[in-house]
């Protein structure tokens, strides 16, 4: 038994008894979604009050109505009823942050004379509103595991897909706003969780080099009701550009465009042998970050997004002291080790809004647009990623990062800028190697 309530909560955020003749709501497991400080007092008033308090607080305001409807207490005893084995599940979006909402899976299993235990588990976000709708009015089963019949629910395979699926998937709002993204795509740009870019557009996560582009292919899928099919882009994720190619089609709700859903693929994986040589051609073969050619190539690319737009942007030279003393004790193999290593944090933690790049001669450049404040922090943070860096394989290193940084507007046009990045911060090199 007790292995089963430990399995139980391993599986559950919070479970409640339910029992609309003696009108009890009680907590067996946890509080609510969200901060539970208030939930405790206000659950254990009564099922109406508790009902409301869910409404009014923890249920996002699109799912209330359906919410209010299914947890009547005849709609619970017919739902428990009709569904198979008598284990009731549906799925509404409830608070779990100030300003975020998570998909959440609530079960409902009947123990007898009007009394429910209710299991509330968080799930990936994987349908929007429409989508829900549809899915429910066609007939599909809510059930994820059907015995008798071994019905494959539409859950299940959408679950498949956005969890395990190699496809970058995501869908928008009218706005360009994302409402959900796969597995995949938050690997692809190393984000954490959904909450780190839910509500937010292309242009607020910073990713693109140029977003006319796309932004031109969503404004015809919104409004014209375009579909547009493999549109060619670069983006960046993890420091690194990447040609990308997108889909994008509209999401119609009775007759309306109400929002877009597309995948991009990484066009360097279609053909693995071309991704190795391309590959060759763009990356350092020792740190792993993109060579200074490459860098410069995608400095037009900000100098043509910038005269078009305005958007400005901001160059980093970081040097990096240490090398060679580092060279002198453990050999220019040592160094290289060491340097590898650096690179792969580097990529590891550059994020998706910026570019950087191995130099050479212990230097490194980066291209970021943003505000003084934020290209600040973004150096602060490439600063303290080097410095971490203090053993690698039995070697250790210690390496002291300065840097400067200059905003395109200061410049008259690209030669001029390049031509001032050799003259960046000639202070770092006072700081001598020994």
């Amino acid at each position: 038994m007790d292995r089963l309530l430990r399995t139980t909560y391993r599986l559950f955020d919070f479970i409640y008894y339910i029992n609309h003749e003696t009108d009890e709501a009680l907590i067996l497991y946890g509080t609510t979604l969200y901060d539970g400080a208030e939930a405790v007092h206000v659950a254990v008033q009564g099922v109406k009050a508790f009902r409301q308090w869910l409404g009014e607080h923890e249920i996002y305001g699109e799912d209330c109505e359906r919410f209010y409807h299914n947890s009547e207490p005849s709609m619970v005893c017919l739902n428990t009823t009709k569904a198979p084995g008598g284990c009731y599940e549906t799925y509404y979006r409830m608070r779990s942050g100030k300003d975020h909402y998570s998909w959440v899976k609530v079960i409902h299993i009947p123990t007898g004379g009007n009394g429910y235990i209710v299991f509330f588990r968080e799930v990936s976000e994987i349908i929007i509103k429409d989508e829900y709708e549809i899915f429910l009015q066609s007939g599909f089963s809510e059930k994820a595991d059907v015995p008798e019949k071994k019905e494959i629910s539409f859950y299940d395979l959408w679950e498949t897909f956005m969890q395990y699926g190699d496809f970058n998937f995501f869908w928008k709002d009218k706005d360009r706003r994302f409402l959900g993204v796969s597995r995949s795509f938050l690997r692809f740009y190393n984000l954490k969780d959904m909450s780190e870019v839910l509500g937010k557009t292309d242009e607020d996560m910073g990713w693109h080099v140029d977003n006319d582009p796309f932004r031109n292919d969503e404004y015809q899928v919104i409004h014209d009701g375009v579909k547009i099919v493999n549109s060619h882009g670069r983006c960046i994720a993890n420091g690194k550009l990447h040609n990308i190619l997108a889909t994008k089609l509209p999401i119609y709700h009775m007759g309306e465009i109400v929002g877009l859903a597309g995948y991009f693929i990484d066009a360097e994986r279609l053909h693995y042998n071309d991704s190795l040589l391309d590959a060759a051609k763009i990356l350092d073969p020792i740190t792993g970050l993109i060579n200074v050619n490459t860098f410069f190539s995608c400095v037009r690319d900000y100098v043509d997004n910038r005269d078009r737009t305005g958007e400005d942007f901001a160059l980093i030279r970081f040097h990096i002291h240490g090398c060679k003393l580092l060279k002198r004790e453990f050999g220019l193999e040592g160094l290289n080790i060491c340097l590898e290593e650096m690179g792969h944090r580097i990529n590891a933690g550059n994020g998706q809004d910026a570019i950087i790049s191995w130099y050479g001669g212990g230097d490194m450049l980066a291209i970021k647009k943003g505000t003084p404040k934020e290209i600040e922090e973004y150096a602060r943070k490439i600063k303290k990623i080097v410095e971490n860096v203090r053993e690698v394989k039995d070697i250790s290193c210690t390496f002291y990062v300065s840097y400067e940084s200059m905003w395109y507007h200061d410049s008259t046009d690209i030669m001029d800028f390049l031509m001032k990045v050799n003259s960046l911060h000639p202070e770092l090199h006072e700081y001598e190697d020994n």
